[in-house]
């Protein structure tokens, strides 16, 4: 009976044993599932991290791609800039010494057309003879006036030339003194011919430009300037003229 009951002890703490073995398998087993289970959970968090950090990295890639090719093209532009400008300057380069050129032959230039003007006046019919000259003079003096640029002196000249120009297309009348004692009436036909007629029509003469001096007319050469000069004071714009040869 007591054998019984020591072997039934025996098997009850065999099994209560194998019962605090198994379970403390078990919870080995589970804490060592918790912990996989951590460690997977913080590998994976860690994954995260990284892949985070990764998609960071790249979106930053991406954006200093970018911004590096914004770069290279303001920089190419920049460039074709720099280049366009340097050849703006280079023009401007060439610009500037054909304008020293051109500032140093026109003063020359601008003096010989003031010499010509005078020696056309001088050569030509002795009308407003002293208006003329003094024109021509104060251009003389415009050329050496430094407050005037060479753009007006031009102007200056090209308008004298322009004047003179006009007194070949005519045709005038006025009255005016022969000598200091004679008053006559004066007929300018372009540059063809220069007459005069004394006041009381009785006496006419013409200019020979060749001989420089005023020739008497016939009476009949005479009238003919008093029909012309009374042609053209009657008011008609075209009177159709007679006149003596002035040569």
């Amino acid at each position: 009976m007591i054998q019984l009951r020591f072997t039934l002890l025996a098997i009850c703490s065999f099994c209560l044993q194998n019962d605090v073995f198994a379970e403390s398998i078990t919870n080995q087993k589970i804490q060592e599932q918790v912990g996989h289970i951590e460690s997977t959970s913080a590998i994976q968090d860690r994954i995260e991290s990284i892949d985070d950090q990764a998609q960071l990295q790249r979106e930053t890639a991406r954006s200093l791609d970018h911004e590096i090719r914004l770069q290279s093209r303001y920089q190419a532009q920049l460039t074709n800039q720099l280049i366009q400008l340097q050849n703006v300057i280079d023009g401007l380069d060439v610009e500037m010494d054909n304008i020293r050129q051109t500032k140093v032959s026109l003063y020359p230039l601008l003096e010989q057309m003031t010499e010509t003007l005078t020696e056309l006046v001088l050569a030509d019919l002795p009308f407003d003879r002293q208006t003329r000259l003094k024109r021509v003079n104060q251009l003389n003096g415009n050329l050496v006036d430094p407050q005037l640029s060479d753009a007006e002196k031009l102007e200056r000249i090209l308008i004298a030339y322009q004047t003179e120009i006009q007194f070949g297309t005519e045709v005038k009348t006025w009255f005016g003194r022969l000598t200091a004692d004679q008053e006559v009436q004066y007929l300018r036909v372009g540059r063809l011919g220069y007459y005069y007629l004394s006041l009381d029509s009785s006496l006419a003469g013409v200019w020979r430009p060749k001989q420089q001096v005023w020739a008497t007319l016939s009476s009949e050469q005479t009238k003919q300037v008093n029909q012309a000069i009374t042609a053209l004071n009657s008011g008609n714009t075209y009177p159709l003229l007679t006149l003596p040869k002035a040569q």
